[in-house]
Formats: C-alpha cells, sequence, structure tokens
C-alpha cells in the first residue's frame, strides 16, 4: 500500500477514525494553522502547525507546536484524579515520543486510555454495589473491543489513503428484492443523489473480494472490533435497577432513577410543566419483541434484539410501549449509546427485574426528551369491584402487570398512555380475562382522556372482546380503523403465513391483528393520524443461510397530531344584527355600554364557547353545527322595545314573543350537541342585546328615561370641506386608524366623567384632531398617534374625576426636510466607449471632471435625496413612470461650441438631439417645477469639456478645442449624481440609476452600462442570457399587438376612455422568460368632449363588470386573430381573477394579456401621481428599480436567483412556491442594502465576479436566517404598520410566507406558499449557506467556481422524505385545447394544496412544472407526500379533497368531451420506474 505523504492525506486518516468530521477542526491563525481534536468525555487536542513549512511532511511531534491537552467545559465527567491522571499519561507519551511518533498515534493512544479509564470506573462502581471483589484491570491502554457501525467503516474507507477504494465493494440490502453489491465508486449517499441509500442499509464490505466488515457476522477486519454473534459482557453489562422511572444521568455516565408522583397522587387542578408535555407531534411505536424462554434456540434472540435496537435507533420515537421484555433485552438497551445520548426516559415494570430468576417479562415505556408528570404500575387483573385506588394497596402476586402514565398536552389538558398486555388464549379463561380488564379500564378511566397501545391478545373474529369495543366505539376509537378498511387492510400484526417467528410459535397459525392503539378523548383534545402502519416486516439473515422475522409481531408505528380544545370565554356563538341597524344601535351602546368596542351588539346563544384553533374543530364542532343549522329556515329578529335586568343594572333590546321562542328553540337543540358549554351555567336562558350596563343603580335610574330610540347625528357640512381638500390637507388619526375600529373619540360621556357632567347630547364625538398640509419641501411619517389621560384621579369623599372633559391627543412625527441643492443633480451620462473622446478635451481643460464626470445636466440643482420611503415614492417614482412613457433615443455630438461669456466650451449635441433632451427636460420640470424657481436661464443642453479662469486663456485654448469627427451615444439612463454636504473634495456619486422606456433592455453578452466583461462571460457560458434574436422577437410581437390595438383604441373612437398596452413581468425589467406578460387597461376619464358610441356602448355595460370585461376581450380577441390569422397558432381566453386572453404565434412566441378596466377614474394611472390604484404588475415592480439603485446590477442578480430557483424546483406561484415578483423583492433587498457606493459609470462597467459574488452570499444567508414562520418581509417596514389591522389580517391569512408587495394595499407576493413549500424553499436557502461554508472563497477564481456549483444545484423530486406519489395524466385532442385544460388545472392547484396541508395535515412536495409527453396532446404532473401510498389510498379526508378537486376541475366552462384527467397513487419506487419507461421511449 501507499504511504501517507502529505498533510491533507493523514488529516483524512485522522478524521476516518473519529465519531464524525466535526471532532477535528483547522483555523488559521496568524502564520500557523491551529488543529483542533475533540474526543469523548469533552476532552481535546489542540496544536498550532506551519503548512506552508511541512505541506509534504509527516504529521509528527517535531513539526508540531504548543501541543496540548484540555478540558473543554464544565460537562467533562472525569474527576480530578482522572484528569491528573490523563495528564500525566499525555505527558509521558509525548516525552517518550521520537521524531517519528505520529499524531494519529497518539490521539488513538489517549482514547484507548480515555476508554479503560471510564470503563474501569463504571465495573469498579457496579461491583462495589454488588459487594463483590474487584479483578484488577490492566494499567496499560488497549484498544476497544466495540464492534464499529457501516457509518464509521465507509467514513474509514473514504479518507484512508491506503486503501484502494477501486477494489471495494458495498453489500446493501434492498427492503423489497434482498441483499445488492456495489463498487464503493459508484455508491451514492442519501444527500448526495435523490436515490441514494442510506449508510444503515449497508450489510458488508468486501476488499479484494474478501470479507473486511460484515454486519450479521460481528466481523471487523479493519479496526480490529470484530465480535461474536453473542454480544459480549462488555456490550450487554447488567445494569442493576429497581421498579421505577429511570434516565442517564450525563454527567455521572449511568441510568438514575427520577422522582415521580403516583398517579393516585396527581391532582389533575395542577397545570403540567412543559417536560411533561407530549409533543404536539408525536411518533410512537408499540412492538412485542417475543421473550427468548420458548423454542430459544429456533428464534434466534441475540441476533433479533440485535436487529430490533437497530430498528429502533434509525426511527428514535417519541414513545415507545414494548412488551414480552426481559433482563436480557434490557441491558442491551441500556448500553445502547443511540440511547443513552438521546435524552430518553424509561419506565420498567418488576417483572423485567425479576425475568431471570422467575422467567417472566414484563413491558417498558420508553419517552424522548419529556417525561410523566405521575404513574403507576398495576395489576392487569382488576375484580368488578376494584379500580385504580388499588394502586397504593398490597398487590397480589400477579404475573401480568400494565403501565398507566400521564403526561400533558397543554397547561390544563392531559391524557393517560396505558402500555398493556392481554392474556393470550394460552391462559386460563383467557377470554373471560380480557374482557374484564377491558370493562374494568372503559370504566374507571372514563373521565380521562387516554390511550390503550399494546398486545391485546385478540383479533377482530373474538367476538366476546369485540362486542365490548362495539360497546364503547362512539366514545373509544380503534386508530386502525379509522385509517384502513379491514376488508382492504386487516393489519395483521400477528401472522404465521408470512412471519417466520410466529410460524415457530404459533400453535393455531392463525393471524390476527393482536396490536393496537384505542384512544379515548374528552371534549378538550382532538387529534388528526398522520401515519399508522406496520414496520419491521422484512426478515434478517441468520447463520446457515437462514432468514427470521425481528419477532412474533410486527411493530406498530403511528404519529399522530394531538390539539388541546378549550371551552373560553373568549369564544361566543352569538347572533349578529345586519350593518343597517347599527346606527339605531350605536346610538345607546355607544354612550352606555363602554364593552361594545371589544364585542360589538349581539345576542349570545352559547357563552363561554369552544377556543377553535383551525383543525379538526371543523369536524367536531364547526360541521356539526352546520348539519344542525341545515334543519332550520331563516328567520327574523324583531326588536320592540328596551327592558332591564334591574338586579344587575343592564338595560337591553328586548325581542317580541315569537323571536324569543325561535331564538329559545335553536338555543335549546345546540345545547344537545355541545352540552359541556353549558356546565356551569345555572341562568334561565333569556335572549337578549345589551345596550347599557352601568356601575351602580343610581346611575341606571338617572339613565333609564332617556333609554328610548333616536339617531345620533353627523357634522355634514365640516365633513364635506374636509373632504374637498382631502388631497392637499391629510387628518392624521385617519392615516393611522380605520374610524369603524377605532373612532377616536376624544369627547366620550359614556366614560368621560367630566364629558359626562358638561354634554348636554352625551353623544361621543371625535373633536380633537391633527391636520397637515406640506409643501415639496417637508415630508413626515407618523410614529405614534393615541389618547392620554384617560384614567381617573381621586377626588374627596372618595370621588373619581377625569382630567379634563376632552382627552389629549399624543402625537410623535417625524419630519424630514427635503431640500434642493446644488449637491445633487439629474443628469445624462454619455456611454464609456465615449470617454476617450471626450477625455482628450476634459483632461486638458476641466479640472471639474475629477468631481462630476461629463454630463449633460437636465436639472441642477435638485433634490437632495436621503434614501427614505418618502423620497422614492414622491421623487424616483414619480420620475420612473414618467420616464416609461419615453422611447430610448441616441444623443449625436457633431461639434464643439462655446459660451463666451463664461469663457466655456462644450461638446454641441445636433438639432435633433437638442430638441428630443429639451422636450424631455420640459416634461420633468413640469413634475418637478420648484427645481427651476431660481433658474432664469434659457435651457441648452450641452457637455462642458473646458472652463477657463479668463478670456485670453479661452482665446489661447479656443484653435485646438475642434472636434475632428462626430460621435453618439444611446440614453438609455438619467441619473442622479450626488455628493455629501460636509466635504466638498468628494466627488459626485451615481446615487440612482433611473431607465428610460416602459421595457427595460434585455441584459446579454458585450453591453454597455452593463457589469463586468467577465461576469458577462460567465452569464454566457452558463446560458443565462437571453438571446438577441428570442428578445427581438418579442419586443417586435409587443409593438405589432400595440398598434393592432391602436386602430380601434385611440382618440377618435374614444373621448371618455383611454387606453393602455404595457408590459409587466421579465419582459418588462429585461431578463429572460418564458413569455410576454402584458396588460390591457382600459381607464374611464373625465371629458369635455361629446360621446362616442363606442364610450356610449361601454358606459351602458359599466354597471355590469362581468359584460364590460367579456365585451372588452370580445374585441380584442377579434381584432388579434383579423390582424395575425397567419401568424398565430391559437388565440383563446383563460379564466381567472382578471380576463386573460393567451396568444401563441407561429414562431412559438407566448403572449398573455391581462385585461384590467378602471372605472370612474379622472387621469391615467401610467401618469398619475397619486398611485392610488396600481396597474397590474407595473407599479409594483417600478418601485422596485427605483429601489435597486442599479437596473444592470439587480437584473443580473435576479437572472442568477430565478435559475437557481428553477433548478431548484421553488419557482412557480401556482405549484406554492415563489412568484418571479417574489424573488424580485428579495433580490431588490440585497441590492439596495448591499450594495456599495456607485462612484461613477465605471463602477457598474467593472462590476466584478467577486462583487456579484458578495451579493449572492448575502442573499442566501440573509434569508436562510429570516424567520419565514413568524414574521413578514418588506421594503418598507414602517409603511406596512399603518395599515389597519383587518388589512394586515388579510396577509396572514394568506400564504406560509409573507413578503409584502411595497404597492399599497401590500399584498403579499408569497401568497401561494404553504408550509411544505416553505420549508422547502428555506432548506434551499440553507443548503447554499452550508455549500459556501464548505468551499474555499479567497480568490477570483474561487468565487466564481461557487456560483457555478450554486447554479449547477438540482431539484431532487421527489425528495428522500417523500413516500408515495400522486400522478395526475391530463390528455386532450389537441395541443390548444391541452394549453387551456392545463392552465385550469393550474388555478386549482392551490386549493388543493391547502386542503392537503390544512385538512389531512399532509407534508408535500410539488413538482414546479408540468411535463409535456412526447405526442404533445399528453401531460404529467406529480405530487410527493410525506404517508406511504396505502395512508393516502384509506384516508377518508384526502378522498374528500380529490373529490373536491375534480368538481372544482368539472367546473372549467370550456371543458370539452376530449379534455381528460386522470390521477393515480403510487409509491416512489414505482413512480421512478414508470419515469424511466417514459424516458425510454
Amino acid at each position: 500500500m501507499e504511504e501517507i505523504n502529505n498533510i491533507t492525506d493523514q488529516l483524512c486518516s485522522l478524521r476516518s477514525i473519529l465519531h464524525s468530521d466535526d471532532c477535528l477542526q483547522i483555523l488559521p491563525s496568524g502564520d500557523y494553522q491551529q488543529l483542533q481534536i475533540k474526543f469523548d468525555y469533552d476532552i481535546q487536542i489542540s496544536c498550532f502547525f506551519d503548512l506552508q513549512n511541512i505541506s509534504n511532511q509527516s504529521l509528527t511531534i517535531d513539526n508540531l507546536h504548543g501541543l496540548r491537552i484540555i478540558k473543554l467545559s464544565n460537562k467533562c465527567p472525569l474527576d480530578k484524579d482522572q484528569w491528573t491522571n490523563i495528564q500525566q499519561y499525555f505527558n509521558e507519551l509525548i516525552q517518550q515520543s521520537n521524531e517519528s511518533t505520529s499524531l494519529e498515534s497518539v490521539f488513538q493512544s489517549i482514547q484507548d486510555y480515555l476508554l479503560n479509564t471510564m470503563t474501569k470506573d463504571r465495573k469498579s462502581r457496579r461491583k462495589q454495589k454488588k459487594s463483590t471483589n474487584i479483578s484488577s484491570i490492566e494499567e496499560t491502554p488497549t484498544p476497544t473491543n466495540r464492534f464499529r457501525h457501516s457509518d464509521l467503516i465507509f467514513n474509514r474507507i473514504l479518507h484512508d489513503k491506503t486503501i484502494d477504494r477501486s477494489q471495494v465493494v458495498i453489500g446493501y440490502e434492498d427492503r423489497f428484492t434482498g441483499i445488492h453489491e456495489i463498487p464503493f465508486n459508484e455508491f451514492k449517499r442519501v444527500h448526495e443523489h435523490e436515490y441514494g441509500i442510506p449508510l444503515h442499509r449497508i450489510r458488508h464490505f468486501k476488499i479484494n473480494g474478501n470479507f473486511a466488515w460484515d454486519r450479521s457476522k460481528r466481523l471487523d477486519l479493519l479496526t480490529g472490533s470484530q465480535q461474536p454473534n453473542i454480544a459480549s459482557n462488555d456490550d450487554c453489562r447488567s445494569v442493576n435497577l429497581i421498579q421505577g422511572l429511570y434516565y442517564f444521568d450525563q454527567s455521572l455516565q449511568q441510568w438514575t432513577e427520577c422522582p415521580h408522583i403516583p398517579l393516585t397522587s396527581d391532582d389533575p387542578i395542577n397545570s403540567s410543566t412543559s417536560e411533561t408535555w407530549l409533543p404536539e407531534r408525536c411518533h410512537f411505536i408499540t412492538w412485542n419483541i417475543l421473550f427468548d424462554y420458548y423454542q430459544s434456540a429456533l428464534i434466534h434472540s441475540q441476533q433479533r434484539y440485535r436487529s430490533i435496537l437497530d430498528t429502533l435507533k434509525s426511527i428514535l420515537p417519541d414513545v415507545v410501549c414494548l412488551q414480552e421484555v426481559t433482563k436480557t433485552f434490557l441491558d442491551l438497551l441500556l448500553n445502547e449509546l443511540w440511547f443513552q445520548q438521546n435524552n430518553y426516559y424509561i419506565i420498567i415494570t418488576k417483572n423485567i427485574i425479576n425475568s431471570n430468576e422467575e422467567k417472566s417479562y414484563g413491558q417498558l415505556m420508553i419517552m424522548k426528551n419529556f417525561r410523566p408528570r405521575s404513574f403507576a404500575i398495576c395489576p392487569l387483573d382488576l375484580s368488578d369491584d376494584e379500580n385504580l385506588k388499588l394502586l397504593t394497596t398490597k398487590k397480589p402476586k400477579i404475573m401480568k402487570e400494565l403501565i398507566i402514565a400521564r403526561f400533558g398536552l397543554s397547561a390544563k389538558v392531559t391524557i393517560d398512555l396505558v402500555n398493556l398486555h392481554l392474556h393470550s388464549d394460552l391462559a386460563r379463561n383467557a377470554t373471560d380475562k380480557r374482557c374484564q380488564t377491558l370493562n374494568n379500564l372503559f370504566r374507571t378511566m372514563k373521565t380521562h382522556s387516554y390511550m390503550l397501545i399494546g398486545d391485546f391478545n385478540f383479533g377482530d373474529a373474538h367476538s366476546k372482546e369485540q362486542n365490548i369495543l362495539n360497546t364503547y366505539e362512539n366514545d373509544i376509537h380503534d386508530l386502525w380503523k379509522e385509517v384502513y378498511r379491514l376488508d382492504e387492510d386487516p393489519g395483521f400484526t400477528y401472522d404465521p403465513s408470512r412471519n417466520i417467528c410466529a410460524k415457530i410459535i404459533s400453535e393455531s397459525q392463525k393471524s390476527r391483528r393482536l396490536d393496537r392503539y384505542l384512544i379515548h378523548t374528552l371534549y378538550n383534545l382532538s387529534y388528526s393520524i398522520e401515519n399508522l402502519s406496520m414496520i419491521a416486516i422484512d426478515t434478517i439473515p441468520i447463520d446457515n443461510n437462514q432468514q427470521m422475522n425481528l419477532s412474533d409481531h410486527y411493530a406498530l408505528d403511528l404519529v399522530m397530531n394531538f390539539r388541546t380544545r378549550s371551552i373560553s370565554h373568549r369564544s361566543a356563538l352569538v347572533i349578529l344584527p345586519t350593518i343597517d341597524t347599527w346606527p339605531i344601535i350605536d346610538s345607546f351602546c355607544g354612550y352606555y355600554d363602554s364593552s361594545t368596542n371589544h364585542w360589538g351588539s349581539h345576542i349570545n346563544l352559547l357563552w363561554p364557547f369552544y377556543n377553535l384553533t383551525d383543525c379538526h374543530d371543523h369536524e367536531e364542532i364547526l360541521l356539526k353545527l352546520r348539519l344542525l343549522l341545515c334543519q332550520y329556515s331563516l328567520f327574523s329578529i324583531k326588536i320592540n322595545e328596551i327592558d332591564s335586568f334591574i338586579e344587575n343594572n343592564v338595560s337591553f333590546f328586548k325581542c317580541d314573543e315569537q323571536t324569543t321562542n325561535h331564538v329559545k328553540e335553536l338555543r335549546q337543540q345546540i345545547a344537545q350537541i355541545f352540552p359541556q358549554c353549558l356546565k356551569n351555567n345555572r341562568n334561565t336562558y333569556y335572549p337578549h342585546m345589551t345596550v347599557a350596563q352601568f356601575d351602580s343603580h343610581e346611575e341606571f335610574s338617572q339613565a333609564k328615561p332617556s333609554l328610548d330610540f333616536n339617531f345620533g347625528d353627523v357634522h355634514s357640512k365640516e365633513q364635506n370641506i374636509l373632504t374637498t381638500y382631502e388631497n392637499d390637507i391629510h387628518d392624521l388619526w385617519k392615516e393611522v386608524y380605520r374610524l369603524d375600529e377605532n373612532p377616536g373619540f376624544t369627547y366620550d360621556p359614556s366614560r368621560n366623567i367630566c364629558a359626562k357632567i358638561t354634554s348636554e347630547s352625551q353623544k361621543s364625538r371625535r373633536l380633537d384632531r391633527y391636520l397637515i398640509h406640506t409643501l415639496y419641501n417637508l415630508s413626515y411619517s407618523i410614529e405614534n398617534l393615541s389618547m392620554i389621560a384617560i384614567d381617573t384621579i381621586p377626588i374627596d369623599n372618595n370621588q373619581q374625576i377625569n382630567l379634563s372633559d376632552h382627552y389629549a391627543l399624543d402625537l410623535i412625527i417625524n419630519f424630514r426636510a427635503r431640500s434642493i441643492s446644488h449637491r445633487s443633480a439629474l443628469v445624462i451620462l454619455p456611454t464609456i466607449d465615449t470617454w476617450p473622446i471626450i477625455d482628450s478635451f476634459c483632461g486638458y481643460y476641466d479640472s471639474s471632471i475629477n468631481y462630476w464626470g461629463s454630463h449633460i445636466n437636465l436639472l441642477w440643482p435638485f433634490y437632495n435625496l436621503t434614501d427614505c420611503q418618502d423620497d422614492h415614492e414622491e421623487i424616483l417614482l414619480k420620475l420612473r413612470l414618467l420616464l416609461c412613457q419615453y422611447s430610448l433615443f441616441s444623443i449625436k455630438i457633431n461639434e464643439i461650441d462655446s459660451f463666451i461669456e463664461n469663457n466655456v466650451s462644450f461638446l454641441k449635441c445636433d438639432e435633433q438631439s437638442t430638441n428630443r433632451v429639451k422636450e424631455l427636460r420640459e416634461r420633468i420640470a413640469q413634475i418637478f417645477p420648484q427645481c427651476l424657481k431660481n433658474n432664469r436661464n434659457t435651457y441648452y443642453p450641452h457637455m462642458t469639456v473646458a472652463q477657463f479662469d479668463s478670456h485670453e486663456e479661452f482665446n489661447q485654448a479656443k484653435p485646438s478645442l475642434v472636434l475632428n469627427e462626430s460621435f453618439k451615444f444611446p440614453v438609455q439612463y438619467l441619473y442622479i449624481l450626488q455628493r455629501p454636504h460636509d466635504n466638498d473634495t468628494t466627488p459626485f456619486h451615481i446615487a440612482h440609476q433611473i431607465p428610460i422606456g416602459h421595457i427595460l433592455q434585455s441584459i446579454n453578452y458585450k453591453q454597455l452600462n452593463s457589469v463586468h466583461i467577465k461576469l458577462q462571460e460567465f452569464f454566457q457560458v452558463m446560458n443565462l442570457y437571453e438571446t438577441n434574436q428570442s428578445y427581438k422577437r418579442k419586443q417586435k410581437k409587443f409593438e405589432q399587438l400595440s398598434t393592432c390595438f391602436q386602430q380601434i383604441f385611440n382618440e377618435d373612437t374614444l373621448h371618455c376612455f383611454t387606453h393602455s398596452f404595457l408590459p409587466y413581468g421579465s419582459f418588462r425589467i429585461g431578463i429572460n422568460g418564458q413569455d410576454v406578460d402584458t396588460i390591457f387597461l382600459l381607464n374611464e376619464i373625465e371629458s369635455m368632449n361629446n360621446e362616442t358610441t363606442f364610450d356610449e356602448t361601454l358606459r351602458q355595460l359599466k354597471h355590469d363588470p362581468n359584460a364590460l370585461n367579456k365585451y372588452i376581450v370580445n374585441i380584442l380577441e377579434t381584432q388579434i386573430n383579423e390582424n395575425f390569422k397567419d401568424e398565430i397558432i391559437y388565440c383563446m381566453k383563460i379564466e381567472a381573477l382578471f380576463p386573460i386572453i393567451s396568444i401563441l404565434f407561429t414562431d412559438q412566441t407566448k403572449v398573455e394579456i391581462f385585461v384590467q378596466i378602471e372605472l370612474n377614474h379622472e387621469h391615467k394611472v401610467e401618469n398619475d401621481s397619486h398611485l392610488s390604484r396600481s396597474i397590474h404588475g407595473v407599479h409594483d415592480m417600478e418601485r422596485l428599480l427605483v429601489h435597486v439603485r442599479s437596473p444592470p446590477i439587480f437584473q443580473h442578480l435576479l437572472t442568477y436567483i430565478r435559475t437557481w430557483a428553477q433548478h431548484n424546483g421553488l419557482y412557480g406561484q401556482v405549484y406554492g412556491y415563489l412568484s418571479g415578483y417574489a424573488w424580485a423583492i428579495l433580490c431588490a433587498h440585497i441590492c439596495h442594502q448591499y450594495l456599495s457606493s456607485i462612484k461613477s459609470l465605471l463602477s457598474i462597467e467593472e462590476f466584478s465576479i467577486d462583487e456579484f459574488f458578495s451579493l449572492v452570499k448575502h442573499f442566501f444567508a440573509t434569508f436562510a436566517q429570516f424567520n419565514w414562520s413568524t414574521d413578514e418581509f418588506s421594503l418598507y417596514p414602517k409603511s406596512h404598520d399603518r395599515i389597519s389591522s383587518s388589512e394586515k389580517l388579510l396577509v396572514y391569512q394568506r400564504g406560509s410566507m409573507r413578503i409584502l408587495s411595497p404597492s399599497p394595499p401590500f399584498h403579499n407576493a408569497a401568497r401561494s406558499t404553504k408550509k411544505s413549500t416553505r420549508d422547502l424553499i428555506i432548506q434551499g436557502f440553507q443548503r447554499v449557506v452550508r455549500l459556501l461554508d464548505s468551499i474555499e472563497t479567497i480568490t477570483t477564481e474561487d468565487k466564481l467556481n461557487g456560483l457555478k456549483e450554486i447554479i449547477k444545484f438540482n431539484k431532487t423530486f421527489p425528495n428522500e422524505k417523500m413516500k408515495s406519489i400522486v400522478q395526475f395524466t391530463i390528455s386532450s385532442e389537441n395541443t390548444n385545447e391541452l394549453d387551456s385544460w392545463i392552465g385550469w388545472i393550474k388555478s386549482r392547484l392551490s386549493f388543493f394544496f391547502s386542503d392537503c396541508e390544512e385538512t389531512c395535515h399532509y407534508t408535500f412536495q410539488s413538482q414546479n412544472a408540468i411535463e409535456y409527453q412526447s405526442n404533445k396532446n399528453e401531460a404529467r404532473y406529480a405530487i410527493a407526500f410525506h404517508v406511504q401510498p396505502t395512508i393516502l389510498q384509506q384516508c377518508q379526508q384526502f378522498t374528500i379533497c380529490l373529490q373536491k378537486l375534480s368538481v372544482q376541475l368539472n367546473s372549467f366552462s370550456n371543458r370539452t368531451q376530449s379534455m381528460k384527467f386522470d390521477l393515480k397513487i403510487m409509491s416512489i419506487d414505482n413512480w421512478k420506474l414508470e419515469q424511466m419507461k417514459h424516458s425510454d421511449r
């Protein structure tokens, strides 16, 4: 074998003998590298080495510096003497070492010494307890004999350079087809490939054809840890415990008894502490593991027990209930490292402890990360008169016992878990005993929620036991029967026909469902089953090529979700009056009932009521209620007078007699299905609507005469004046609050004692206000606005009084002065390719070039921008929306001219360019007139190239100022230049780059005003740019359609309406996208001209929006078909939120046109300065463009991130992922937050791979850490804070991620995400962060490789957590129909995803594309689920979800008979086989 020569190989070899890669860390430390190696027991060796000097030498003691051994923390379990001995042994090793002593040998010696020290300590303590002699233990360290698992062997071969991996073969077990062998170099782990193999399924390794490691034979020739099939004494050392509850004490490294409360002493009134709470999502396993006293030679218990432990280790369930456990198995379990390290608690019965002496067996209950609040171990057989109180009495000597453990599910809700093992048919009177036990449990535990778990020892054919279960079937639920139909899946956990152990043990050879989960819940608890299946069905190999099952019973694996349900005074079932009656009701409640702000006027039916949590409450409460109400017809409530409950000082609206009887009858019926809600209600029910409540009888008597019907008034004249000026004068209270939620009554006689004394009308009003009017030079934001001084103060004679009859209004407002400064300018900049010509003059004659750069001023001075939202809204967005209306143009420079009076020479534009720039400047000045306030000179566009201090200098230089050849440059952007106020030497920088035209120039290779050529080359190589041919095709189609629509919608045909045809989406911002997304906007305006016939038709239809939409769509469709009849394959309507016209041209360009109609708006929205209504997808994107500082950099980042998302299957709103707009918002934030100052155009042109990599890294780091489950993401957080709570509620109701649009009303751009897809997106972010942490990113080449690695990530569908597939097959007669059919199906997917999560509580992974088949008339789509196919097939709720989807699909109005939809539920493996078959065709 080759020697290990270099440092990397030596470190890999060292890493191969560690528990994990994390145990070896290399950290930079000045000129050295620090090496840290972590041992067991929280001990570490550290040293320093010079990598440059010893890169090709051995890692020996002589080449290391500062070698030392330390404790990492106080958690180290070594006592003082042990630690001293370790240090002495380490020092002796170093002293005795020579120049060839390797670090690896030192590490191995210390590790062995540690292991023997701790083993010696544990054995010593055990033998002291037994009072036996302690045998001598050798002082010198010896290698551990513990058998090493497959993951450690795999890592050893992977990192050990002395092993030729090409000669290594891995044998692994396939769950369906048995043992397979594969070369080591071809083996893929789970995280490396979508079809990767878990390491725990490896059964052997061969090197050069010989076995080097074999799990079943306990053979290990690689590390020398081979063991015989019978576990060694050290592995299964006996642990001396007594009956009780235990946990593993990490500090003592031993199992320690845990104090507990007996079940009979547990007061249910006491709240459960968090460490006794069952997890809301709880994973159970119940398993009869078969004791080894019967047929022991045939059932191979040692091998079975080992595999049972491996199975539990691979699952790590929350609760395990085991039956037929003996001391032998208990000792093996307690000595398992995974069991000790995963914070398990264990309840052990006495029958297990005494099993070796009495040949008995018992039950174990195991809990991960939580313990019972109380428990009891009691006899299984109780007489009819006995109950659970016998737990405290002396028990008779009975073989069988059961464990009852109580856990919390919330502070006040508990559940009892019972691990039982009923008598088998071999026992005397077995049937009677089982029936007696069931009856006793059902009777004595009926006041609790509980689960009976374990081996019931009777099947579904045992009539007596089944009759008892049938008697209680409404209260006690058999979970297997809730998931499966017994005629389809009988659930035989004991099956001699398939199970070898059962075949050996069974006398009758009958298959039966012996193991079960039975549950009884009270009103305060609900549950849902996520998964229930049999596991450990496969056999294991035994000597002589035999096979054996792990037990005669299969294990039952259950994952269920618990939800507590409480009856709360915070919930009520009521009747609400209709809105038209509110003025009458409020005229009383507003004065006399302060609770109306919290409750609203209502008639109680049940209060308190269930506190609903939007889970299975739908089934248990809402559906029950709805089915009852179905039997009732509508009725009215008549209020005819005001009455009083004198004893309570309460007045109320009284119903007439007929209404009262009707409401009473309804309430009585409801109370019968929800009796718990009346448990503490002793009052006679009387339907009423409270309108007044008083603190004393005196107040009640004083107000009673005024409690008669009247109406409140509104000061309409004053409000009309405010409404007239509402665009200029702002009422700050109404900017912060909605008046229907918080009316802001600063004068409130119903609550204010002073106001009550002074008021004649006793009406509450909002008398105090802040009104504000601001000019262009001032903006503001409201930090806080609230009423204060509301509390009363004490006066003599124990009276109270308010401070005034008005409450004070407290306002904190932030003002921002917006100045127009000579340190800011709006300019045109020449492109970089013209700089050499310009600099040939400026470099000699214009010293200001170092501060300004060559430019053409449009407005100077200009606004001094402070990067706040007001500047974005009031200046940048206005400017961008104006520039949208302009097309790109070029400026031609044809000569040098002079301003003689100023001694200035400049580059002069030709006449056409001059007119174009003047026109643009004039339009800009109209929206920013303040910037021209002090400008008296006539505007003349020019680019200064020379400035002279005197006329003599000017005349001297003038002959040389000659332009030999004209040149031109494109104008694609305007630029805002700024420099700081406090520094005149700092050059102007580019604060913002504002694009011209409604379509941004498509980013492409070798483009002007773009990024560095190397970055462009990377994008070109990675195929991230759109081709020029593709972009030009799209642009041509857009222009043709625009002309087409102009033919019928123009100033001649319409006077009262205008139209706009605008791009949006990827086409608008110039990045690679599949379709051309556009919007046709029809906008009603006020006009002084006479109506045309077309106007009249549209106005007649405006009162029926659907008819108007249909009319406009038909006109557009007709116009398109007439103008493009030879160029289109199809033009069709699609049903969606807005009407959509979809066009496919013969060159495969696809255009989608959204039709949006805005009525009763005075101005075109495209140029609306107030932006009251945003155009679909247009203004949203414009806000991003003014936020990003530099659009070309934003375009590149967004293109890169979108491509990554598409490769990883995380792109597509209809599939539950993020839309292109949502990704754009995230990229805009990163550009705004992390783009450094743009010094000049050169900063953009030289935007390098290093800078781009930094942006990408910031992107993934930022959003991998963001708390997506609770927080909303917004570019302008304070804006969102100002929207009302009801509007916020709409944001929170839709989407599991919340990425808020920067445009009011701040819709959620991630509204289609579900919990499942949100988690997949977060995992995608985190996966990139881990990749970047694992690779070198120092040099530019490193960063380029990193960018390639990120973009090369490909989606894994389905991922390793998914277990089943629902595949949709969509077909039609032709492509046109198929596209239309697929469009409708895609629009319905979101509803189906929501049903799967909310109703079935399933986790899923959706494909982010529908795959067309080769015949073009069929397509397929798949959704993966985390449960087995049988669960999906048997789950009634999932069946209902599929039925709802089918109903929605059938509602497609354009569906033809040829449009077909089929679905199939299949396993992952079958789906993959089917995919391979289709790919081979």
